[in-house]
């Protein structure tokens, strides 16, 4: 995971921004240009928000090249997030989901937040036959297996740009949601367009799609 994702994401229970807490990083190479400052409402290195403002520049480029495995994203209403394998977690569920990790450093079972808190999505609000559903279609879809039955990735990305109205000379520099990514076989192919993309999914497949980023 980036720092850069604080930059947009929000705790689900109540939609403050969390605060991140680095167990284990690795140096990875650059994955392309880098504009300065990168983030627009929050920079997670320097804990401060307005990045635009900080002086020096932050140096961006170095921020990039950091990977964070392990850590947690803790929220004021006593939300916590474990992010592992260099993806965070951020489901109502997690602390039930990933109980190891919380035993392991110590964090408690962070099941519910502080009184008071204005919950915006619960676990009670969600319908488990989704995520049921989407976890046994990406057991079912090994990696290397076709993904509806196209395995033409030039395709694909052709259909991209139609269904988008996007022509390839518009997208770099340009920052896409990717909500469903499954194995994220095409967020890598479209990636290639020079997007920044975000990428996320409520099953495990995310973790194959990690796998795929960095292959």
């Amino acid at each position: 995971m980036k720092r850069r994702l604080l930059d947009w994401i929000v705790c689900p229970q109540c939609g403050e921004r969390p605060r991140l807490a680095v167990f284990r990083e690795e140096k990875v190479p650059l994955p392309g240009p880098v504009r300065t400052p990168a983030c627009s409402s929050y920079c997670a290195r320097h804990d401060v928000p307005r990045p635009q403002e900080i002086e020096p520049p932050p140096d961006c480029a170095s921020c990039f090249r950091e990977e964070v495995l392990e850590g947690a994203l803790a929220c004021v209403c006593g939300g916590t997030y474990p992010i592992l394998d260099g993806i965070p977690r951020l489901v109502p569920n997690a602390a039930a989901e990933y109980a190891g990790f919380f035993a392991r450093h110590g964090l408690g079972d962070a099941k519910t937040a502080k009184p008071g808190a204005p919950a915006v999505v619960g676990a009670a609000d969600l319908d488990a036959r989704s995520e049921k559903s989407f976890r046994l279609q990406w057991k079912i879809y090994r990696d290397g297996d076709l993904t509806w039955f196209k395995d033409d990735s030039g395709l694909r990305k052709k259909e991209f740009l139609y269904n988008l109205g996007v022509t390839a000379e518009e997208l770099p520099g340009k920052t896409l949601l990717d909500a469903g990514c499954g194995n994220g076989e095409l967020t890598r192919s479209v990636a290639e367009y020079g997007l920044e993309i975000v990428a996320m999914d409520f099953s495990r497949s995310v973790e194959g799609a990690r796998r795929r980023l960095f292959e």
